[in-house]
């Protein structure tokens, strides 16, 4: 499930289901990958629902994921969005209703943005996630499964098409994830 666009052109996320991803991350802080979660939680909503959630909870930092990819609630949402809101009146941020907003960001950047969110923060972190082996040293091998390249794929393409339409159907909001992703995923890449 993606989120729906109202008359007016608004993002809506699916209230219930959020709350539901929130309430659990609260009780079980720490506890869980994103596949421990999305096994957790696989009975009460879809897994792109799911992926769009987290996607949402991530962005707008009331969750974060520590090293070892277990999920957190942010200690204070209010004071993180508080710094979010500093940074946005300071022009570090794109705003809504800039129009030189797209125009802070290369092409480079832009593509990694993209990158992180259609791949990096995927599936592909949970193949990453785990323990180093001397058999992925063997370029003989092959590294991945097939059903993992499909589920892959699948992901990438879903998210891909998820932010096509963000782009093409609200241009602002696009541009704000764009700015979000690069600056807090992305500022150490290759630009």
């Amino acid at each position: 499930m993606k989120p729906k666009s109202s008359a007016e052109g608004v993002l809506q996320y699916p209230r219930q289901e959020i709350a539901v991803v929130e309430k659990c991350i609260r009780e079980h802080d720490g506890q869980f990958t994103k596949q421990g979660l999305w096994s957790y939680l696989s009975e009460k909503m879809s897994q792109q629902t799911f992926d769009v959630i987290l996607g949402f909870l991530l962005d707008r930092q009331r969750i974060s994921a520590g090293g070892d990819g277990k999920i957190h609630l942010t200690p204070n949402p209010d004071q993180a969005n508080k710094r979010s809101a500093d940074r946005l009146a300071s022009g570090k941020a794109a705003h809504q209703g800039d129009p030189q907003t797209k125009n802070r960001w290369s092409k480079r950047e832009e593509a990694n943005a993209i990158t992180c969110f259609a791949f990096r923060n995927g599936f592909i972190e949970e193949l990453h996630a785990g323990k180093s082996s001397q058999l992925l040293e063997n370029p003989e091998l092959s590294r991945i499964t097939d059903a993992e390249m499909k589920k892959l794929m699948i992901e990438a393409s879903q998210k891909m098409a998820e932010l096509l339409r963000l782009k093409e159907e609200a241009p602002e909001e696009y541009w704000r994830l764009i700015a979000s992703f690069n600056e807090r995923y992305c500022k150490n890449w290759e630009k």
